[in-house]
């Protein structure tokens, strides 16, 4: 196994994980506003859609075998999922304005609901670049690939 193929585990391994705790403190804030019968942000449900989406396209292109999958299609996949990740994070901010938060609080395992949101909002940054990062390192193989085998690359 080449240092490419290990750097691209690893960095979808720490997506996957970022993934699941974002999944998870969002979920957990959606059965506390259930719970109390208060209205559940759409800001909420987009960031567990987009964190579902991006948990099953993890699983599916390290276990499932996508000989038919194009780098370059991967690459434009890692560039929607950064897209995602960002427009759930600026809707996180428009919406969280209602619940009287401040940046200072983070703690995202403790009982105020704001440091909650607000480790959410972070890791969906740090979901943003690693996606392109991913991106970039896909399109970069896309080209080297085309270029070496002497294919036009448009």
């Amino acid at each position: 196994m080449n240092a490419s193929r290990v750097f691209l585990l690893a960095l979808r391994f720490v997506q996957f994980v970022i993934s699941a705790v974002i999944l998870g403190v969002i979920s957990y804030q959606v059965q506390q506003l259930l719970n109390a019968s208060a209205a559940v942000p759409t800001g909420f449900i987009f960031t567990i859609v987009v964190s579902c989406c991006t948990i099953v396209s993890i699983i599916l292109t390290l276990v499932v075998p996508t000989p038919g999958l194009t780098l370059w299609y991967l690459c434009a996949w890692d560039i929607s999922l950064a897209v995602l990740f960002a427009v759930g994070f600026v809707w996180l901010i428009l919406q969280i304005s209602s619940f009287a938060c401040g940046w200072d609080a983070f703690n995202p395992f403790g009982k105020n609901s704001c440091g909650r949101i607000r480790a959410a909002m972070t890791f969906m940054l740090v979901e943003v670049v690693l996606w392109l990062t991913s991106a970039l390192y896909r399109c970069v193989t896309f080209i080297r690939k085309g270029v070496s085998a002497g294919q036009d690359v448009k």
